[in-house]
């Protein structure tokens, strides 16, 4: 068409070059156009938020993106109309566009990887084993990233005829170096690695150490695991020892507790009555599960009393100490209005005299 037209040639060109800037400009906001069309009906057909954190996450970048395109396209075209007055266009300009155009790409995977991590971790909180995930999400999300970092290097470092090969070499040999020298991070790292998958206990849940110690884990590094002590102190220790060592869990397979209180009352007293006062004071008692339901037991015969036992189960852990407390002092009182002797340790003793003459 241009060709008709009486034109010198510069004046050809600059009209080739504006229609294709236009026609750039052009498509990257028809891109955009579509995908908000295509958010707002997606938001109505879908219930999750997912679709929609994608396409915001790609808008921008392929916006950019197609914006490169179009200046490709106009380098090539430069480049192949005056070849001799531009060839620098071919040797640096594209070059420069080809790492804009990769570099939006890796940012918008490494975006893309953020959006399917929080999507999961937000999607696995209604879910009882949520904890782990949690806790192993933002590990994964981190490697994929460097993942996709170093794969989009590599392939920018190919693409300028750089020798990938040597540096794997390089980076392989510097790899072994530092693992040798991190012998034990690294078993560290792998040992925390594997209790995040196999989950022997989670952040929250009571222990026993191997050392005697009882205490709440409150946080799983991949260095070092931390545990709460009753006293409000940390005890910090290393993955791999965790991994060879015996540990008690408490928490485990659910956070309901043995409840146990011992009472002892006076011989002579009535132990049908004994008992009930006893799994009264249990019902009435709201951090007492009613299932499993409790039970009184005699558990013995003493040199002073008649021994009860009161077992239960309390909902959640920190419920432990205080319901018992509570529970003792329930049944205390309840068996001084019965009149039922509590009695304290005693002694019967004997005397024997000798009546034998000296």
């Amino acid at each position: 068409m241009l060709e008709t037209l009486n034109l010198p040639v510069w004046a050809k060109e600059l009209i080739v070059i504006g229609a294709i800037l236009i026609g750039t400009f052009v498509a990257a906001a028809l891109g955009l156009w579509f995908l908000r069309n295509l958010k707002d009906r997606l938001a109505i057909r879908t219930k999750t938020e997912l679709d929609d954190d994608i396409i915001k996450t790609v808008m921008r970048p392929l916006f950019w993106f197609i914006i490169v395109i179009g200046f490709v396209v106009l380098t090539d075209h430069l480049t192949r109309t005056f070849p001799d007055q531009v060839g620098w266009v071919d040797k640096y300009a594209n070059g420069i566009l080809w790492v804009i155009g990769a570099t939006l790409i890796t940012v918008t995977a490494m975006r893309l990887v953020n959006v399917f991590g929080m999507w999961l971790t937000k999607n696995v909180a209604e879910r009882a084993d949520a904890r782990m995930y949690a806790e192993f999400l933002p590990l994964f999300n981190r490697a994929l990233r460097m993942v996709t970092f170093v794969v989009a290097l590599l392939i920018i470092l190919d693409h300028f005829n750089i020798d990938v090969k040597g540096l794997l070499t390089v980076l392989g040999v510097g790899s072994l170096a530092i693992a040798l020298a991190a012998k034990d991070t690294i078993e560290n790292m792998i040992s925390g690695f594997i209790i995040m998958v196999d989950r022997p206990f989670r952040v929250g849940d009571r222990v026993t150490l191997s050392s005697g110690e009882r205490c709440d884990v409150y946080h799983i590094g991949l260095r070092s695991t931390r545990f709460i002590t009753f006293e409000n102190t940390l005890i910090i220790l290393p993955n791999r020892e965790l991994l060879t060592s015996k540990i008690e869990n408490i928490s485990y397979p659910d956070s309901q507790i043995r409840l146990k209180v011992n009472i002892g009352v006076a011989y002579g007293s009535d132990i049908d009555k004994v008992r009930n006062i006893i799994l009264q004071c249990a019902s009435e008692h709201p951090k007492v599960l009613k299932t499993p339901e409790p039970k009184v037991h005699l558990v013995g015969l003493g040199d002073s009393s008649v021994d009860f036992s009161l077992r239960g189960r309390a909902a959640a852990i920190t419920d432990q100490w205080r319901t018992q407390n509570e529970l003792r002092e329930m049944i205390y009182e309840k068996l001084n209005k019965a009149d039922i002797e509590i009695p304290f340790p005693q002694r019967t003793v004997w005397l024997k005299q000798d009546n034998a003459v000296a």
